[in-house]
């Protein structure tokens, strides 16, 4: 992952049918997502927490939109009854109109849309979901209530990942009973250690990255970021198993390197099998050379049809252990060879 300059945080209003809402926008330069924010009970878009995550996602090039579902006059009243805050329809409505407005709004129209909601916030998420289908492409909670949303959960479309801390017993078991009821993609992922804000040192860091890495998997992400490199010629510096290291930044998700960029959070339609549908950004570009790394142990297969189409194209294509195959890259580079290399990270 390479940290972008954070955008500037903007104070926006959003007018829906029965209320006017508040929210912070933020949209990191060549956004093409967007991250939705449905706070939990008795939290806001000042939340230091749901701050702080936001901030992650931006500098991983994703926008988002920190979102307070209640108006102020309700919020005082909330503190005295508690109703609104585990009214689940009323707060998904409040959602599925702020997902209506980043559809509409000219800064985010063609982006795609994703939620994260903690506590209550994620019960309103799924149940939006079910009302936007086709606008949502994918959701994480964070501590979250999925059991508030247990009659719609099986109607879910969007890719699932529910975060709950291993210290959160409670949360956990009604997590794991949500997830036998969710028949879309979905994971349970479990931070050791982690109470249910997630207030330990570290802990909120990796609830941070489990969702960006979940965001980049099932939606767009930046399609290029101009590298450091100099004078065209990109370089690997370094590579261990799950991170490299191009002209200085460090990335933790497979990627595409150019001579003079670097497009990060390659997604292939299958992670272990490479289809010339995986390459079209390469074939565009017509290098001379694709230099492909497999990964640590070499499980990612090319198929030998994408060779010889990549040949019919005047590609040239060598695939190998990603230890050797960042070598080779850095190697033919320093010979001005017009070459990609595509990485894969892991095994």
């Amino acid at each position: 992952m390479i940290k972008q300059q954070s955008p500037q945080q903007e104070d926006m209003v959003i007018e829906t049918r029965e209320a006017t809402l508040r929210a912070f926008l933020s949209i990191p330069e060549k956004a093409r997502s967007i991250v939705l924010f449905a706070h939990g009970a008795g939290s806001s878009r000042h939340s230091p927490r749901n701050q702080q995550v936001a901030q992650k996602l931006c500098d991983a090039g994703l926008a988002t939109l920190l979102l307070d579902l209640l108006t102020e006059d309700e919020e005082r009243i909330d503190m005295y009854t508690s109703r609104l805050r585990f009214d689940i329809p009323f707060l998904a409505g409040r959602l599925e109109a702020a997902t209506g407005w980043t559809l509409a709004n000219e800064q985010t129209s063609g982006f795609d849309i994703g939620y994260f909601g903690a506590s209550t916030g994620a019960a309103a998420a799924l149940v939006a979901s079910v009302q936007r289908p086709e606008a949502v492409r994918a959701i994480v909670s964070r501590g979250g209530r999925p059991d508030l949303a247990m009659n719609v959960l099986d109607e879910v479309k969007p890719p699932v990942l529910l975060i709950v801390g291993g210290k959160d017993a409670e949360v956990l078991e009604m997590n794991r009973q949500a997830a036998v009821k969710l028949t879309t993609e979905h994971d349970l992922a479990v931070v050791p250690g982690a109470s249910h804000l997630f207030e330990e040192p570290g802990k909120l860091d990796i609830v941070a990255d489990l969702a960006r890495a979940w965001f980049a998997r099932h939606m767009r992400m930046p399609a290029e970021i101009p590298s450091g490199g100099g004078a065209g010629r990109n370089h690997v510096d370094a590579y261990s198993f799950g991170r490299i290291r191009v002209c200085g930044d460090d990335f933790n998700e497979d990627l595409i390197v150019f001579p003079d960029k670097v497009e990060p959070y390659w997604r292939r339609r299958d992670a272990h099998q490479l289809s010339v549908a995986d390459l079209e950004t390469v074939i565009e570009y017509s290098p001379d050379l694709l230099i492909v790394g497999t990964g640590a142990s070499g499980s990612m297969h090319l198929e030998s049809a994408t060779k010889e189409a990549l040949r019919q194209k005047g590609i040239d294509c060598i695939d190998e252990r990603t230890d050797l195959a960042w070598q080779m890259f850095n190697d033919r580079i320093e010979q001005d060879r017009r070459v990609v290399g595509a990485f894969h990270l892991t095994s």
